[in-house]
């Protein structure tokens, strides 16, 4: 369900930048992705190889075993080319558990949240992506370890 919450946000562009400071300690992420657009270039399984040898060649971890059921989540959606534009969207997402603030702790209710986010538009010209979905994705995640690297120098 929040696959799809994530891509409608996506499309409608409302989802802003997240803090830096929800990076502050990350566990190892996994990493999902949807692409909702067959003309986007690139299918998913390859997109989400793509984005964790990115991931990986940068240093950041990526979960294993128990890891993947709890731990923070890299979330990756292609949505669907705008007819009248020939335009569409491309998000990165990070996904975390998290409690927010009460005042009798025990109260707090954990909640899957959307804690950083980066999206970007491509162009579509005779059916083909102008600059390819992979590189939009690429950068969208070499913004993630920028900031990712910001919030845990010491």
């Amino acid at each position: 369900m929040w696959k799809v919450v994530c891509g409608f946000l996506l499309l409608v562009g409302i989802l802003p930048a997240q803090d830096i400071k929800s990076l502050i300690g990350l566990p190892p992420l996994t990493v999902d992705v949807d692409v909702m657009s067959k003309t986007a270039g690139i299918s998913g399984p390859d997109l989400k190889a793509a984005a964790e040898a990115r991931l990986t060649s940068s240093g950041i971890k990526l979960a294993t075993g128990l890891e993947t059921v709890s731990g923070p989540q890299m979330f990756i959606a292609v949505g669907p080319v705008k007819e009248a534009t020939s335009t569409y969207g491309v998000g990165v997402f990070i996904t975390q558990y998290v409690k927010p603030y009460r005042a009798d702790p025990a109260t707090a209710p954990t909640l899957l949240m959307n804690t950083w986010s980066k999206n970007a538009s491509g162009k579509m010209a005779d059916g083909n992506p102008v600059t390819p979905t992979k590189e939009l994705v690429e950068k969208l995640i070499d913004d993630f370890v920028a900031d990712y690297r910001k919030a845990n120098s010491k």
